[in-house]
């Protein structure tokens, strides 16, 4: 998965990527995991623990370099990321709506330049006429301030959609970064918030783990890591599967609802390709109970069983 870090200027994009690397530079792989990950790795002994890998890229198109003029540009540069980063400074006064309209005007200027292209093609029949419907409903939800991923587009209009790099179409996490007495995000905000103080959480990362918490209890704010991930799962409509032994306990994200064989392939394409079954059970439990105890409380699955959240998972393969 690859994420791109906005923001306006100041506003803590550097001290983010620092604080989940340790590394000054962009872009740079972080990994996604939490408690139960650690306490897994705990009970199977295991000798490395992986989080889910996600690639961090500050990117300023949209803070001090963003020009009307270079929209076409920037939203080119924005191709192939799975989702956007909105970091708020808000203990300077910034707020979610100052980045926001910039998203939203790029991708109208984007729509403006399309329409009357797509429209010569659909009457010459170049093109499909959703692809026509679809950008006008676009242009309707834009002109009012509405972002698309909320647009209620057929599936064909969302695929047509998809191919022309809409901004506002991927999923967004904001990170709310206030200052120690506020201020707060607001409670109509429409998007997963991970509230936080970069600086306070860049220091606590060097510190044990029960000094961190009591930090972090008087500052009021949760376990970074911890919430970014369920931002990130909120977002992007994934669910996350734990795998482990003496050598490996691991996270993994896939779709939510994704049947257990995605989840063999998220793993590896051979264990799909032989999918026979896979054992499964809330990792919680594998977590609490004993060994001889544990045994009874997996499920037996068969590949077409939809996936749920926090699961403990053995996959069965001919292969």
């Amino acid at each position: 998965m690859r994420g791109c870090v906005l923001g306006l200027a100041f506003s803590g994009k550097t001290t983010l990527i620092r604080t989940f690397s340790g590394l000054e530079r962009s872009p740079a792989t972080v990994f996604l995991e939490d408690g139960r990950l650690r306490a897994l790795a705990e009970v199977v002994k295991a000798r490395k623990i992986t989080g889910y890998p996600l690639e961090l890229v500050d990117f300023d198109g949209f803070g001090r370099a963003f020009r009307e003029d270079r929209i076409g540009q920037i939203l080119t540069e924005l191709s192939g990321f799975d989702l956007l980063i909105h970091v708020v400074g808000a203990f300077g006064g910034g707020s979610v709506d100052e980045l926001m309209d910039r998203l939203l005007l790029a991708d109208l200027e984007r729509v403006e330049r399309l329409l009357p292209r797509v429209e010569k093609e659909v009457r010459s029949r170049h093109a499909p006429e959703h692809r026509l419907t679809a950008l006008q409903k676009a242009r309707e939800a834009l002109e009012k301030g509405q972002v698309l991923r909320k647009v209620s587009f057929t599936d064909p209009e969302r695929r047509e959609l998809l191919g022309f790099g809409f901004v506002t179409l991927l999923p967004q996490v904001v990170i709310w970064n206030r200052g120690e007495e506020g201020p707060f995000p607001p409670r109509d905000l429409d998007l997963p918030v991970v509230e936080t103080i970069l600086p306070v959480e860049e220091e606590l990362q060097g510190l044990g783990e029960e000094e961190a918490r009591e930090l972090r209890e008087a500052y009021g704010i949760p376990p970074f890591r911890e919430a970014f991930l369920e931002a990130v799962l909120q977002a992007t409509g994934r669910i996350r599967f734990y795998t482990g032994n003496e050598k490996e306990a691991r996270l993994w994200l896939i779709p939510e609802g994704a049947p257990a064989v995605e989840a063999a392939r998220a793993i590896h394409t051979d264990l799909a390709r032989g999918f026979v079954r896979a054992d499964v059970i809330p990792v919680e439990d594998f977590i609490r109970l004993p060994e001889e105890e544990r045994r009874k409380h997996f499920r037996r699955v068969g590949k077409d069983w939809p996936m749920v959240d926090g699961l403990y998972v053995i996959v069965y393969s001919t292969r």
